[in-house]
């Protein structure tokens, strides 16, 4: 798997992803700016993603940008990060995790 980008609202992790090469981009979130910060995610992650993996406390973007990612998307709470997340991406990438209707299954 590559990662390629860490879209975060707060600055705070850019020098734990900073040795792995990996792109951070600090991009904080208001009310006034949400729009905005939407946008520019779209466009950082367009064509260039397979799967998405959100802290669940990223919930908050709008319905509409989350239709829009055309990517499948982990939405993880926090507080099970980073070790549920790596299993789950792992099961994901392993073709382990199947949609059906409203109910995922994963084996």
């Amino acid at each position: 798997m590559d990662i390629v980008c860490v879209v975060s609202n707060h600055p705070d992790l850019e020098p734990d992803v900073r040795p792995f090469g990996v792109p951070y981009h600090h991009m904080p979130v208001s009310a006034d700016t949400k729009a905005e910060a939407e946008a520019r995610t779209l466009e950082l992650l367009a064509g260039r993603v397979d799967l998405i993996v959100l802290a669940r406390y990223m919930q908050v973007l709008s319905r509409d940008f989350l239709q829009r990612i055309d990517a499948p998307v982990l939405n993880i709470h926090h507080s099970f990060l980073p070790s549920f997340a790596a299993r789950a991406v792992r099961r994901h990438l392993e073709d382990r995790v199947l949609v059906d209707g409203n109910r995922t299954v994963v084996f």
